[in-house]
């Protein structure tokens, strides 16, 4: 396709979008064609934005939007491969130009050919992503700040925000199930554009919440993937925000409360990784390396609370776990934050020393929020309020 003629470029956009209905029903050539389709974006960032996204719903179904959604996050890397291309087929039509840029020498080598040829395909279903996407954003490292790539990453997070609107509405738990790990393994893989990984994440962090929200059984069916990631600190560097919403997602729904699946061992698997990762932090505060923030700790302190409370076995191993790292950040730093998180991690401490207390408050009933608790004559809300009072001011 001649994405960088103008006319035709102009013309094939306007024929797809006002015949949507037809080629979507009648044909699969929005489905099997949107990778070429979607170079026309690439290349014209500023022109075509409104049309594509009219036209992304209809690049969607089962078999294809996963492939999406990684073309959709490697859009500014299909900006730079074009623009590579299109430096490469100058200097090839011109003996005596020469090009300096590493990406237009590295699209000439045809060791790197395999991986342009993927992310400058025509067709969908040769895979939705490959092993070495990192190396290939490597090689386009040097056109991250060109003008149609940096123009080209502002549009993904309206592209990305539609997406998964359209997924929530239309996808099913299947699809849910191959999503969650996607989303977590490419927050950690984004080309290095200008602001483009932290407007991303938030989009990726928003969604995954919104997903959970509606499949809180995910938990028990990725909690293979979902251990994985929490248990590593390389998933943290830089992304932090990102992890905090995953380990979130862990102390909110792992509970029997959501699926009858989330059983003790489940729970205790769970903990363990966070347990791991927790006494990672704490050495690293220790031996004054890179620090994980405070607000982080704070949440994966509430995170494994909130495990405990529910499988009350864990009980004694949360409240060490929470002493030492009450003890660690007292006495190394003497900052406010870090004299709330202290503060927290008293506060969980002595809610775990009461058992039904932490159950009741830190492992509420599914949909509390929603019920009128103050006029049901089963429950003593006024009591429990007051044993509240009394364990924080301990």
């Amino acid at each position: 396709m001649h994405y960088y003629d103008h006319a035709v470029a102009f013309d094939i956009v306007l024929l797809c979008r006002d015949n949507m209905k037809r080629l979507c029903y009648k044909t699969n050539i929005l489905e099997k064609y949107f990778p070429n389709l979607l170079k026309i974006l690439a290349w014209n960032p500023r022109t075509y934005l409104p049309e594509f996204f009219d036209l992304l719903p209809s690049f969607m179904s089962t078999s294809t939007s996963l492939e999406v959604l990684h073309i959709l996050l490697d859009l500014p890397c299909l900006s730079a491969a074009l623009e590579a291309s299109h430096l490469a087929a100058k200097v090839a039509s011109d003996p005596e130009a020469e090009s300096r840029l590493a990406c237009v020498q590295a699209f000439q080598n045809p060791d790197h050919r395999p991986w342009f040829n993927f992310i400058l395909r025509q067709q969908s279903g040769q895979g939705d992503t490959i092993n070495r996407l990192e190396f290939l954003h490597q090689l386009l490292e040097d056109l991250k700040h060109h003008p149609r790539v940096n123009i080209c990453s502002q549009g993904v997070p309206v592209l990305l925000r539609l997406y998964f609107e359209t997924i929530l509405e239309q996808g099913d738990y299947a699809l849910f199930c191959k999503l969650v790990p996607v989303i977590m393994e490419r927050s950690a893989l984004l080309y290095n554009t200008h602001s483009y990984h932290k407007e991303v994440r938030n989009v990726l962090q928003t969604s995954l919440l919104n997903i959970f929200k509606q499949s809180p059984s995910l938990v028990v069916d990725c909690k293979t993937e979902l251990m994985e990631f929490v248990a590593s600190l390389r998933y943290i560097s830089g992304k932090e925000d990102f992890f905090s919403h995953v380990v979130w997602v862990i102390g909110e729904y792992v509970s029997i409360g959501y699926d009858r699946r989330n059983t003790a061992d489940i729970i205790t698997k769970y903990y363990e990784s966070l347990e791991t990762l927790l006494y990672e932090v704490c050495f690293q505060a220790a031996s004054h390396d890179d620090q994980c923030s405070p607000r982080l700790v704070t949440v994966m302190m509430s995170t494994v609370a909130k495990l405990a409370s529910r499988c009350q076995d864990l009980i004694p191993r949360v409240l060490l776990c929470l002493t030492k790292i009450s003890q660690q950040h007292k006495i190394i730093v003497d900052d406010v934050e870090n004299k709330i998180l202290v503060s927290r991690a008293n506060e969980l401490i002595n809610l775990l020393k009461l058992p039904n207390v932490a159950s009741s408050i830190l492992s509420p009933t599914p949909g509390i929020e929603n019920g009128r608790w103050h006029s049901d004559g089963n429950v003593s809300i006024p009591i429990l309020i007051k044993t509240i009072k009394e364990v924080v001011q301990v």
